[in-house]
């Protein structure tokens, strides 16, 4: 998992990413990945993502909080490690 990308949600960022790994699900929101990488998609995410209001930005961060925070992923980490199954 992208460490950088949850990091920066975290942080109240909107990500924008390619959809390479698990960076859709990540995000949550198909609407700001980049499927072609060109120019003009990029052009039409960010104009999309500059218009996203505060409260949706929020749902955002939340979302990747309730998935991804620390604590969770220390529990998954220390699962692995003691060979359970997640």
């Amino acid at each position: 998992m992208p460490n950088v990308l949850c990091e920066s949600i975290f942080c109240g960022c909107i990500p924008i990413a390619t959809n390479v790994g698990n960076a859709s699900f990540i995000i949550g929101d198909e609407s700001l990945v980049l499927k072609e990488s060109t120019n003009k998609e990029f052009e039409q995410i960010l104009t999309y993502a500059r218009r996203i209001p505060k409260s949706e930005r929020s749902k955002i961060r939340e979302r990747a909080i309730r998935l991804f925070s620390i604590e969770k992923r220390k529990e998954k980490l220390l699962a692995v490690l003691e060979g359970d199954k997640i």
